[in-house]
């Protein structure tokens, strides 16, 4: 029997998933459902509260910064190497791992009474979040045969929508109501029931890569890496691009990423196993998830920065004003399995690069044309829907495709690409929308006080607006162009990253057309 090698292992080419077990998928589908609810809540309503947790706790403007970027460079830095421990351990002892550390890491954080104690609690809350969506996608994929993935991942993305969108309503509301310590600790009862239901009902699983060991040297350069980069493109803005500090953490990040590729050509037990990025699918559908999360993710802060300060809008009409683009992610997330029978994942990645592109480009006009609320409106729930069909398309298409072997490694992998994109494309849209400004107004505009501009500076803002818009769009539509060529090729090298060869995602067939 020939074998076939996947994430760097040698592996049989008759693996199969793990949906043989008798154990409910459905079961599997809700735990990691309930995880990716927890994860976008708690970053979403973070935000909104974040003024509510100053007043409170008064932490000095770096420590403010930190309370929201502790969770995130966390998160970040570590969803590569729990996709691989998980692979090596065990997916469902890791998932479960995770959700208990993520509820005793709120626990922390909603009883800190200091802001350092916080960031503490949010940086183990990062951790615990690597370990539930390294884990949750893959377990997903172990336990659902691929013709029916799709329609799994589109529930497990929607949920995560749903969470978004409450996320700032419900948290704001709690916040004013009951104190900002009381957006935390419903974290802490969801994830111990999540994990005392996840121990009875998910399927036990064995370690995949057995006789592997983890790459201790490689992990340290990927967290070194991703950790400065994360750290510089989210401080960049405030504090200037040429900032000795930023310019310092980009050179580390660039130095540990050098590093980490070189060692990794030569490890026995890779991180990563790089060869996988020399396959044209991996590679192109990774590439228009990083360009589409890039242009999705800061529309919802631009839509929202727009209406408060080129509209006079509060923060009330702001935020109510990008509820569109969750709306729309989440009901194209949950209408997949029915487009994708009737078009095909490949036909779907490049039409939602290409409707988050022209919802972009409708939000454009909102800028200085009226109806200004319904441009933004429209636009922002095609940008939506648009961007929800491209990412369960190629996170299905991605995950039906990979070993069992590799499957936590290339989730991991997946989810890191993602969250670079949103952090890539935030910094640059920040940095377009305030570059006419000048150092006061823009400190203004970073601190909240846009009521504080100058009448003539709203001119240069709207100019700003413009060019940051139309640069999301840009991203979108050369996203499509990523997602057009992410198909087989009829490459030799197409049976490196395949799980079986005979699938109904023949060799040299469209991806996901079958």
């Amino acid at each position: 029997m020939r074998t076939i090698v996947t994430g760097g292992l040698d592996v049989d080419a008759r693996t199969t998933p793990d949906h043989a077990s008798p154990r409910r998928p459905a079961w599997v589908l809700l735990i990691a459902s309930f995880t990716a609810f927890l994860g976008g809540f708690n970053q979403s309503a973070l935000n909104v509260v974040l003024p509510v947790i100053a007043g409170d706790l008064r932490p000095s403007a770096v420590a403010t910064s930190w309370i929201l970027l502790a969770y995130l460079v966390t998160m970040c830095s570590l969803l590569v190497v729990f996709g691989r421990i998980g692979d090596l351990v065990g997916r469902r002892r890791l998932f479960l791992s995770g959700v208990g550390l993520f509820a005793l890491s709120s626990a922390v954080s909603a009883a800190a009474p200091t802001a350092g104690i916080l960031i503490v609690g949010r940086g183990f809350q990062g951790a615990g979040a690597a370990m539930m969506f390294a884990t949750g996608a893959a377990l997903i994929a172990s336990a659902y045969p691929p013709k029916q993935l799709g329609g799994a991942m589109g529930v497990y993305f929607a949920v995560n929508s749903l969470a978004q969108f409450l996320g700032p309503v419900i948290g704001g509301v709690i916040a004013a109501q009951l104190g900002w310590h009381w957006v935390l600790w419903p974290n802490v009862a969801v994830a111990v029931c999540t994990v005392a239901t996840g121990f009875f009902v998910l399927p036990r699983d064995a370690p995949k890569s057995s006789g592997q060991r983890l790459d201790l040297l490689g992990a340290g350069l990927s967290i070194g890496a991703i950790t400065t980069a994360i750290t510089a493109l989210s401080l960049g803005s405030g504090t200037g691009w040429t900032d000795l500090r930023i310019v310092g953490l980009f050179s580390a990040s660039a130095s540990s990423a050098v590093a980490f590729v070189w060692w990794e050509r030569r490890a026995e037990s890779p991180l990563v196993d790089l060869s996988l990025f020399a396959e044209r699918i991996f590679r192109w559908a990774n590439a228009s998830s990083f360009l589409n999360c890039a242009a999705r993710f800061p529309l919802v802060l631009l839509i929202a920065l727009m209406f408060q300060t080129v509209h006079s809008s509060g923060a009330a009409i702001g935020g109510l004003a990008v509820v569109p683009v969750s709306i729309g992610t989440m009901l194209a997330s949950l209408s997949y399995r029915l487009l994708e029978r009737r078009f095909g994942a490949y036909l779907l990645g490049i039409v939602g690069s290409l409707m988050t592109g022209l919802g972009i480009l409708i939000v454009l006009l909102s800028v200085t044309a009226h109806p200004y609320a319904l441009f933004a409106g429209c636009g922002g729930l095609i940008t939506g829907a648009g961007a929800g069909i491209l990412v369960v398309a190629n996170g299905a298409t991605i995950l039906r495709r990979c070993d069992q072997a590799a499957l936590g490694s290339v989730s991991g992998i997946r989810s890191l690409v993602q969250m670079l994109g949103n952090t890539v494309g935030t910094s640059l849209c920040l940095a377009v929308v305030t570059a006419p400004l000048t150092g006061g107004d823009r400190s203004a505009i970073f601190g909240g006080h846009a009521d504080s501009l100058d009448p003539a500076a709203f001119g240069d803002l709207r100019q700003g607006f413009h060019a940051a818009f139309g640069l999301l769009a840009v991203l979108a539509l050369v996203g499509a162009v990523a997602a057009a060529r992410a198909r087989d090729g009829h490459r030799r090298r197409r049976a490196k990253f395949t799980r079986s060869p005979a699938r109904e995602d023949g060799p040299g067939t469209p991806l996901g057309i079958g």
